[in-house]
């Protein structure tokens, strides 16, 4: 979510955004199946750190235009 000027935006990640960071990570891991991956925790936080990084980069353009009115007044 991304609040600002007493807005709130949200945003989700996409299912098969969702499902490419738990397949790369199961990969990265030596892990065939994904139903083995989902029970490794190390899959679990490679993939969670894959969509935490995504979702930021989704903001990234509008924190920075925030930013710049912020500095211009």
């Amino acid at each position: 979510m991304y609040v600002a000027r007493g807005r709130c935006s949200r945003w989700t990640l996409p299912e098969g955004r969702y499902n490419a960071h738990w397949n790369r990570a199961a990969r990265e891991n030596g892990f065939a199946k994904l139903d083995d991956a989902y029970e490794d925790d190390s899959v679990r936080s490679n993939a969670e750190k894959g969509m935490l990084a995504e979702a930021l980069a989704h903001w990234d353009e509008r924190v920075l235009r925030t930013l710049q009115r912020r500095n211009q007044l």
